[in-house]
């Protein structure tokens, strides 16, 4: 299914502890940190993702914290489609800052508003924040886990900022 055609997903991309939302939503994009891993835009693939990271990680690394950066670098990269949308809790875990994913990965090698994150997506954020606790204990329980992680509640998400996601329709034998 082409990317206009399917349902966007929903994605909690967090901004360490909520220390770089404002500049996140201030400059129009999300996300993430490992600089070290420098650009990623020629990985094709997760394996291609772990073979570029695993000689970068440090020795005193445990082999899960090697994986869940390896996802959490393939998800930021490869997974995130345009259409997509991102949760970022803010400093003050009550509020969360979501928009809609406008742009492919880009890797900024110098940034110059201050946000220490290099690989970003860009964003057209909402400008009011939703208040986390109108949320399911579910849907909450995700918002506090990986860096990158997509939600599977993405209807609670929907309903609550009033998106209206086209469903598709029966066949019609035309």
């Amino acid at each position: 299914m082409p990317d206009e055609q399917r349902m966007p997903n929903v994605w909690v991309v967090r901004a360490d502890k909520g220390k770089e939302t404002q500049r996140c939503v201030d400059g129009g994009f999300t996300g993430i940190g490992w600089k070290e891993a420098g650009d990623l835009s020629d990985l094709p693939d997760r394996a291609s993702v772990d073979a570029h990271w695993r000689p970068l990680a440090s020795p005193s690394d445990k082999p899960s914290q090697i994986s869940s950066t390896i996802g959490n670098l393939a998800r930021f990269l490869l997974e995130i489609r345009v259409g997509d949308w991102v949760i970022t809790p803010e400093t003050d875990l009550r509020w969360l800052r979501y928009g809609q994913v406008i742009g492919n990965y880009r890797y900024d090698p110098a940034p110059g508003d201050g946000c220490q994150y290099r690989h970003r997506r860009d964003v057209i954020w909402q400008a009011r924040p939703l208040y986390r606790y109108e949320f399911t204990e579910e849907f909450q329980n995700r918002l506090g886990q990986l860096t990158v992680v997509q939600i599977r509640r993405e209807a609670e998400f929907f309903e609550r900022i009033g998106f209206a996601v086209r469903q598709p329709g029966p066949a019609t034998g035309e």
